[in-house]
């Protein structure tokens, strides 16, 4: 499986393979007779599966007002964002929504221990 994007411990068989929705063959020539679940991970998602098992609609660009009508489309109940403007987004959303992305540090001193 050289060359595929491929999530698995060192030592142990893939538990997730990233491949092009154009090149579903070749993924079912790599995985021959294992048996696998498949899902969509696109834009296209919002209309349904489309021949997966499962479907996560997963936008690649768009502005703030075509995201967030493109967020009430889908009827999430728990919606994850990040970049720099997820807390704006998430402001528009309401409680539903979720800022996730890199930790903060936190201060090891006071701020009056610093000043």
């Amino acid at each position: 499986m050289s060359g595929i994007p491929a999530i698995a411990a060192p030592g142990r068989e893939p538990r997730a393979i990233v491949w092009l929705d154009a090149e579903r063959a070749g993924l079912a020539k790599v995985l021959g007779d294992r048996a696998a679940a498949t899902a969509l991970v696109s834009g296209r998602a919002i209309g349904g599966a489309d021949g997966c098992d499962a479907a996560l609609p997963w936008p690649s660009a768009a502005d703030r007002g075509q995201l967030l009508a493109w967020i009430e489309a889908t009827g999430a109940r728990d919606v994850f964002v990040t970049g720099p403007c997820a807390e704006s987004i998430v402001a528009a959303l309401g409680s539903r929504a979720r800022v996730i992305g890199p930790p903060h540090q936190m201060p090891l001193f006071p701020r009056e221990a610093t000043s």
